[in-house]
């Protein structure tokens, strides 16, 4: 039969978290022992400290109730024990739940980065390349310009000594054209 605890069986808890305090509350409810225990001593303390009475008497007031239905000193230390280890399960199971949310959340988020970061040297090696291949092509054409600029000159230049040529030739036969026409 599972216990229904009162939210403010436990006092000092301190920095506990909201949350964190009821879900443990939840784990203790559920484990419950049947007898009167540890839980159902503390809350007859509880009510007993709310009637202003000392901590001393009010224990002993409490353990007195408690060992009417069959409440020793062994039973109740036996209980309390019982839910620490609850406590602890849940700490355990807590833990490990923390451990698969860091693999997952974390982890798995650390790889992703690192995956990534090795993309971008990837990448980066093949812009290296791809310039190398780019100032390759560049030089090429660069000297293939220079020769194209050096066969027009050369082909320019034969160009202008075949004319210089032919029209020397041309000049020496008209010339002597007309001195044959004038003289024959």
């Amino acid at each position: 039969m599972m216990q229904k605890l009162s939210k403010d069986i436990f006092q000092s808890m301190g920095e506990a978290d909201g949350k964190s305090y009821v879900f443990l509350l939840k784990a203790l409810e559920k484990n419950s022992l049947e007898n009167f225990d540890y839980l159902k001593f503390k809350t007859s303390l509880n009510a007993l400290k709310k009637l202003q009475m000392d901590q001393g008497t009010a224990i002993k007031s409490a353990f007195a109730t408690g060992s009417t239905m069959g409440l020793t000193k062994e039973h109740l230390l036996k209980s309390a024990k019982h839910y620490k280890s609850i406590l602890s399960k849940e700490r355990e199971d807590f833990e490990s739940a923390l451990e698969d949310q860091i693999n997952d959340r974390i982890n798995t988020r650390k790889n992703e980065a690192d995956k990534l970061k090795e993309v971008i040297l990837q990448c980066r090696e093949q812009i290296k390349k791809l310039e190398l291949k780019i100032e390759e092509c560049q030089n090429r054409i660069d000297k293939t310009d220079q020769d194209i600029k050096d066969a027009e000159s050369r082909i320019m230049n034969s160009r202008d000594k075949f004319v210089n040529t032919y029209k020397s030739l041309i000049e020496e036969i008209d010339q002597d054209l007309s001195t044959f026409d004038e003289l024959l």
